[in-house]
Order: structure tokens, then C-alpha cells, then sequence
């Protein structure tokens, strides 16, 4: 396996790889670790979670219940439970749509929504924006969508959950959004 991205669970027993396939070896899956009263990684037993293709990143709402991962390859969002043993199980439905090339996610503070940049789309780089429901299934805002600039690759939501920046890699800028009370994002005027 192919590892693209690491995240730790917020109570710091637990670290979700994902793990994208190259070749012909196995992959499209994220991997399970327990974190160690020393700091190391253990891989707990089993093949771990199943994901779309080419995932690339990992997302744990604050919580530590539910778990996203963006999978480049097909444009989906895996959303999983997460056990009291940290192991990750699918929901139903285990993904949703989410655009061309998803490849980073954040979840707000409050753990009510998720951001996911897609890096390219028929109209450019975009953050698709969702609220995160109760069992933590996710359901698109309306919009779906706001723009971001050329090739978007990293969002962060600062810890009061009141804004979001975005990195544009081909623009060398950073996009610059406020967070509504619904959890939409505003772009900012310069």
C-alpha cells in the first residue's frame, strides 16, 4: 500500500492511514493503528477499512465518532462509525459524491459540518460543504459548492469555527472564507 495521509484520533489512542494502491499491490483502504504510551505506532490486527479509489486524506469529526475520507480517484467521501475499539465501520450509505479530485477535508469545531476541497472540477477548484447528521451520515448545504481558486489542495477551519482558508496551489494564494450560523462558507472580499 501506497500511504498518502496520517490522522490521529482526538483522544490520541488511535492513527488512520490511508493507503492508495500502486501497481498491482492492495490499497484503497484506510489502516488501523493504536498510538502507544510512548508515542508508537502499533497496526492493530485485521486488513482494515475499505475505501473508494485512491483515498487521500483522512477526517475524524471532534468527537472521535465518525471518520471521512476524500477518495481522489473516484470523486466519493467514505464516512464511516468509529468503534470504542477504533476500528472504522462503514455506514450506508459508505459514500457519497463529492466532485472531481477530492483531497483534503476539515471538520468545523462544533463537529456539525465538513469541508471538502476538490482540487479541479469542469469550473474550477471548489470547497463542497456538508452538515454532518446525527449518526453522521452527511447531506449536502445549499449551496453544494462555493468556488475556490486554481487547483485548491488543503482547507483549515481556525479552532472558533468562524473562518476557513484554503490553499490554491497554482495561484500561490490562499482563499479567505467567514462561516456563516448554518455553517456555509462566505468568501471574504479583499
Amino acid at each position: 500500500p501506497f500511504p498518502e495521509s496520517i490522522t490521529a484520533h482526538p483522544s490520541g489512542r488511535y492513527a488512520y492511514v490511508a493507503t492508495g494502491r500502486i501497481l498491482n499491490q492492495p490499497g484503497n483502504m484506510i489502516l488501523h493503528f493504536t498510538i502507544g504510551s510512548d508515542g508508537a505506532l502499533t497496526a492493530m490486527d485485521g486488513a482494515g477499512a475499505a475505501t473508494g479509489e485512491e483515498p487521500s486524506f483522512v477526517a475524524i469529526d471532534p468527537t472521535g465518532r465518525f471518520a471521512y475520507v476524500a477518495n481522489w480517484g473516484d470523486g466519493t467521501l467514505s464516512q464511516y462509525t468509529i468503534g470504542s475499539d477504533g476500528r472504522l465501520s462503514p455506514m450506508t450509505p459508505a459514500t457519497v459524491a463529492t466532485g472531481i479530485t477530492p483531497v483534503c477535508i476539515a471538520a468545523d469545531p462544533s463537529g456539525r459540518y465538513i469541508y471538502v476541497v476538490n482540487m479541479s472540477s469542469s469550473n474550477g477548484g471548489h470547497i463542497r460543504q456538508y452538515t454532518i447528521g446525527p449518526e453522521g451520515h452527511l447531506t449536502p448545504m445549499a449551496p453544494a459548492a462555493v468556488p475556490a481558486g486554481s487547483s485548491p489542495t488543503f482547507i483549515s477551519v481556525d479552532p472558533s469555527g468562524r473562518y476557513a482558508y484554503v490553499s490554491n496551489q497554482d495561484y500561490q494564494e490562499i482563499s479567505q472564507y467567514t462561516i456563516d450560523s448554518e455553517g456555509r462558507l462566505i468568501p471574504m472580499t479583499p
